[in-house]
């Protein structure tokens, strides 16, 4: 059972420093007194996943971050503070990814870690590049990820989840300066129960972002989704593409949302959300979300849930396919535009093992 005592014994086996040490220890305690949010977004739309905190179990380590001091400041500063946020806080192996002026960075990780953080700092007129698959089977398991693109800077993460854990749950976030781009593609298949969030804050004039995802759930999966780009400056791009694809019993939800503040304009904006079922039995409901606060913007949002087409069954049937090949066909096609843009990011045979 996860305690404070644990939390400090941890934090001292890794000689971090103090300041740290108290933010973990700060962040227990507000996890301790936190509830748990709610799973309910409307009177019909609800899902119910299943934690047991108490039966977390940590396996100790001796793993050093180098070089976080300088920036403990930004460290921790961009999430939406949450039970899971603190909880992750508390516990998580951090990761740091500096690229200074002009560097350019390329990295493929193979994340297995129980509980991870990771901090991307990128300088001005660098490039990241971050290929990320998650694996593993605890019964609870969390990733985090801040990124902070100063001006000039380009920043690509893609990630892979593909656990048999029965929760896990991610947080993804970025502060997005002048002309500086983040671009996300997230793909979710693993877990029971998968919570995601992927958050662009585009705080300069001209940044981009560009937020790619897909999901594909079976059996009984529960998936909580969620994507926001926040158009805090002038002439601020955005674009929110979510394919997913249900079948048996599982249920996604997916949540949306475009903000533009009244000092952004010429702010530009887009989120699109398509949802296939494969199934009688499985369930999807999608919920875009536009807040604007100025007039000289540009933006638009659609969202469409659908079954698979009985006429393309039957066709591809019919030319000596068996049921599951012809599914496996179909889905593909229904993914290709999100592969597409996978694979300009470096993900694309990644996500296509997932999809097997």
């Amino acid at each position: 059972m996860i305690s404070e005592k644990i939390v400090g014994e941890l934090s001292r086996q890794r000689k971090e420093p103090e300041w740290l040490l108290q933010k973990r220890l700060e962040a227990f305690r507000d996890f301790a007194q936190m509830p748990l949010p709610s799973f309910r977004y409307g009177l019909h739309i609800m899902l119910q996943p299943d934690f047991d905190f108490d039966g977390i179990e940590i396996k100790p380590d001796k793993i050093m971050t180098h070089g976080l001091n300088k920036f403990k400041d930004k460290f921790a500063t961009l999430p939406e503070k949450d039970k899971f946020f603190y909880l992750n806080l508390a516990l998580a192996k951090i990761g740091l990814v500096h690229a200074r002026t002009g560097e350019r960075i390329s990295i493929e990780l193979d994340r297995k870690e129980q509980f991870c953080h990771t901090l991307i700092i990128a300088e001005p007129n660098s490039q990241v590049s971050i290929a990320e698959s998650v694996s593993g089977q605890e019964e609870y398991k969390s990733s985090f990820v801040e990124i902070f693109a100063a001006r000039d800077a380009q920043v690509n993460f893609a990630s892979i989840q593909n656990t048999n854990s029965k929760n896990y749950i991610s947080g993804k976030y970025a502060s997005i300066k002048e002309n500086a781009k983040v671009n996300w593609f997230d793909a979710t298949i693993g877990a029971e129960f998968a919570k995601s969030s992927v958050v662009s804050l585009l705080d300069g004039k001209m940044a981009e972002t560009k937020n790619y995802g897909l999901f594909l759930g079976k059996k009984e999966q529960q998936f909580d989704l969620y994507s926001a780009s926040v158009h805090n400056a002038e002439e601020t791009r955005s674009d929110i593409l979510m394919k997913g694809v249900l079948k048996d019993k599982a249920r996604g939800l997916y949540r949306g949302l475009v903000k533009i503040d009244a000092n952004a304009r010429k702010a530009d904006g887009y989120q699109k959300e398509e949802v296939l079922l494969l199934g009688e039995e499985a369930e999807a409901d999608a919920i875009p979300n536009l807040e604007i606060n100025n007039e000289e913007v540009r933006c638009t949002h659609g969202a469409s849930v659908g079954n698979i087409s009985k006429e393309k069954l039957f066709y591809l049937m019919s030319r000596g396919l068996g049921m599951a090949k012809a599914e496996k066909m179909i889905v593909e096609g229904f993914f290709e535009s999100l592969l597409t843009k996978a694979s300009a990011l470096g993900m694309k045979n990644l996500v296509m093992e997932g999809l097997k």
